[in-house]
Parts: C-alpha cells; sequence; structure tokens
C-alpha cells in the first residue's frame, strides 16, 4: 500500500467530528427554506388564482420560475462559494428567501408576485449545490453517505409539512399573507442560525478525501473539475430527475383520477405515500452504502428495480400490482439521490473542488424536473398512459444505468 493510500485510509477512520452534526443541522434548516417558500404556493392554487387573476396554465410559472433560476444559478453558485465562501453565499441566499417573501406578502400585480418568487428562487439554486459542499467539509468519506441522507428528506419532508401545515394557516385566518409571513419568519430565523453556528472546519479535523499533509492541495479550475465519470454522473441524474422527480411525481395523481376514477383526495394520499417513503429510505440509503462501501452499485441496482416498478406504474391491472409499484418507487429513488450526492467527493477529491460536482448534480436535478414535468404531457395524447409512459421512462432508465456503469470513483 502506498503512502498516501496509508494517509488516506487513516483520514477516513477519524471519528466524525462532534461539531459536524451541529453543522448538518443548521445546513438542513438552512436548506428548509426552500421548500417552506417553494411549496407554499401549489395547495393555494385557486386562493391565488382569485386574489391574482391567474389562469391555470399561467399559475404554473409561479412554481416553474423556481426550477428555471436553479438552472441558471448551479453552476455559478459553486464559483461564487469558492470566492467568497460558503458562509457568505448561503446568508445572501437565505436573505434572498427573505427579500423575496416580503415583496410577495405585498405584491399587488401577477408580475410582482412572479418577482417575488424569482428572489426565493435563489435559495433553491444555491443551497442545492452549497449544502452538500459543506457536509463534505465536516464529514468522511465512511459517514457521508449518513449526512447526505439525512440532509436528502429536506425537499420531500418539505412538501409533506407545508401540505399539511399551509391549509390549516389559511383556515385560521383566511388570508394567504399568512403563509407568507409563516415562510418570512422561518427564514429569519434560519439566517440567525446559520450566522450564528455555522463555521468552516479547522484543518486538523477536516476529514478531507485526500491525504492533504503529504503534498499541498493543487487547485483546479472549475472545466478542469470535470471528468467522464462526473459527466456520466450529471447524465444519469438529469435522466433520473426526467422519470422520477419530473414526471412519476406530476402525471401520477393526474393518472390515477383520468384513468382509475379515483377522487383529489385519494389519488393525492397514493401518491403521498411514495414521499413519505423517499422520507424514510433517504437515511437507510446513505447507512446502507457507507457500509457497503460503494455508491455505484447502489445506484445501478436501484434504478434496475427503477425500470422494472415504472413499466407497471402506468399500466398496473390490478390494486396489488399498483402498491408493488408504489413501494419500489418509494424505496428505492433515495439510492439514486443520495449516493449521487454522496458520489461527488469520490470523484473529485480536491474540496475545494467539490462544488463543481454539487453543481452538476444541482443542474442535472433542475434540467430533468423540468423536462419531466412536460415530457409525458406532449405523448399521453397521442400514445395514452401505457405506451406514452414505457416509451418515455424505459429507455432513459435503461440510459441512466449505462451512464452509471462509466463512473470511476476512488
Amino acid at each position: 500500500m502506498s503512502a498516501t493510500a496509508t494517509a488516506t485510509q487513516a483520514i477516513d477512520n477519524r471519528p466524525t467530528p462532534r461539531y459536524a452534526w451541529v453543522i448538518l443541522a443548521v445546513v438542513f434548516v438552512a436548506s428548509f427554506t426552500v421548500p417552506v417558500n417553494f411549496f407554499k404556493v401549489p395547495t393555494l392554487g385557486p386562493v391565488m388564482m382569485e386574489a391574482f387573476g391567474f389562469t391555470p396554465d399561467t399559475f404554473g410559472w409561479l412554481m416553474s420560475v423556481f426550477t428555471i433560476v436553479s438552472i441558471v444559478l448551479a453552476f455559478p453558485a459553486a464559483g461564487i462559494a469558492k470566492k467568497v465562501g460558503i458562509k457568505k453565499i448561503s446568508l445572501v441566499a437565505i436573505a434572498s428567501c427573505i427579500v423575496g417573501g416580503l415583496i410577495g406578502v405585498f405584491a399587488t400585480s401577477q408580475g410582482m408576485l412572479l418577482v417575488s418568487r424569482v428572489f426565493e428562487g435563489v435559495g433553491m439554486g444555491f443551497f442545492g449545490v452549497l449544502a452538500p459542499a459543506a457536509l463534505a467539509q465536516w464529514f468522511p468519506a465512511r459517514r457521508f453517505g449518513l449526512a447526505a441522507g439525512i440532509w436528502g428528506i429536506w425537499m420531500p419532508f418539505g412538501s409533506v409539512v407545508m401540505m399539511n401545515l399551509v391549509p390549516a394557516l389559511y383556515s385560521s385566518t383566511g388570508a394567504w399573507q399568512t403563509i407568507w409571513w409563516f415562510a418570512i419568519g422561518f427564514s429569519i430565523v434560519a439566517f440567525i442560525l446559520f450566522l450564528i453556528l455555522y463555521k468552516e472546519p479547522d484543518q486538523d479535523v477536516q476529514p478531507a478525501a485526500e491525504d492533504q499533509s503529504a503534498a499541498p492541495a493543487k487547485k483546479v479550475s472549475m472545466l478542469k473539475a470535470f471528468s467522464v465519470s462526473l459527466i456520466m454522473l450529471g447524465i444519469m441524474f438529469a435522466v433520473y430527475n426526467v422519470c422520477i422527480n419530473g414526471t412519476v411525481n406530476t402525471f401520477f395523481p393526474t393518472f390515477l383520477q383520468m384513468e382509475h376514477g379515483m377522487d383529489m383526495a385519494a389519488a393525492g394520499f397514493i401518491t403521498s405515500v411514495i414521499t413519505f417513503m423517499n422520507i424514510i429510505c433517504s437515511m437507510a440509503a446513505g447507512v446502507i452504502s457507507d457500509k457497503l462501501g460503494t455508491r455505484k452499485w447502489c445506484i445501478v441496482g436501484a434504478l434496475v428495480i427503477l425500470t422494472i416498478a415504472c413499466w407497471f406504474l402506468f399500466s398496473f391491472t390490478s390494486d396489488s400490482m399498483m402498491w408493488i409499484a408504489i413501494v419500489l418507487c418509494g424505496l428505492f429513488p433515495p439510492f439514486v439521490s443520495t449516493c449521487a450526492t454522496a458520489a461527488v467527493p469520490e470523484i473529485i477529491p480536491n474540496k475545494e473542488n467539490q462544488g463543481t460536482g454539487m453543481a452538476m448534480l444541482g443542474f442535472s436535478s433542475s434540467i430533468g424536473s423540468f423536462v419531466g414535468g412536460v415530457a409525458l404531457g406532449w405523448l399521453v395524447p397521442s400514445m395514452g398512459w401505457s405506451m406514452g409512459s414505457h416509451v418515455l421512462l424505459i429507455p432513459l432508465l435503461v440510459l441512466a444505468i449505462v451512464c452509471t456503469l462509466f463512473i470511476k470513483v476512488r
């Protein structure tokens, strides 16, 4: 074994610094400002349409603008963080949510409300990149899967919380502004906590992925940080998000109502089962991949199972077949998202350039979710739900598997 390998193993076996768990908590709270602001809108659809004169097609822009902003900011976020530091840019992201909320709460027109959503979307564009990079600085590789798994519940857990909290807050006051003030208050608390508690790790406790004592770390430009493995990871993650976060999460409730005659409540509940299982399994995926010592093959296995599940999800012929597909789509997506995040430090050992990898994942996730949110809708009128889903999902998931096979990790 080489001296470098021996040093790397020694660093890897260090205990996780105690303060790393404080960092995980404060990063999670800061990241949670994104779903709090993102998911305050969908449940209030009819209310916001009446208040601002939105139609169903224009109302969708209140959500789409979040995705567009995150696409635009993904790679700039990594570069800015390298120059000014994770803490400063994270505080700017939280402050942007606060500013956007204040603009929204006093909005009197559609345009003003859309502008407020642009400011709020900055948080999504930054935290999808900054949060994993911040955790990678504190957690050794053997525990990073767990940290990524816990952080990874930020969006699904936020969805569950806001989908239940928003109706309760609105019914108590009858004013949609109440939800905006709640989001502003939460963002202010997150800002204060992050300002006080977040710090960079000391050099002697950094669980770096390579031997930093043997030789000074070489700075690598963002472009040179790209590799075949990182590009394959990005393509895989984009395709995965087209299929799961974009298509399944967007169209499955509509499919249940149109094809199986379910009412809105039943369709929403059945779809929410997938979200609940995603939350539970996100941490499990991190622990299991840590124990197995492999991210790549966890992703491959999960994608194979999801390919089988998606074959039946929009074409099941019995309740038992439906629930099997739902359970599989609830259990295995976290193995892809969590392990993809945890794989970045293993693909890019130089911690100063890991933000580039996180930016790739954020960009891929946003592009995939955006495309997936409309793709099946184009196919269903001409092909129907079953054939349309097969034509869209199966080839893409097979492509994702092939891309993963080309990924090489340290």
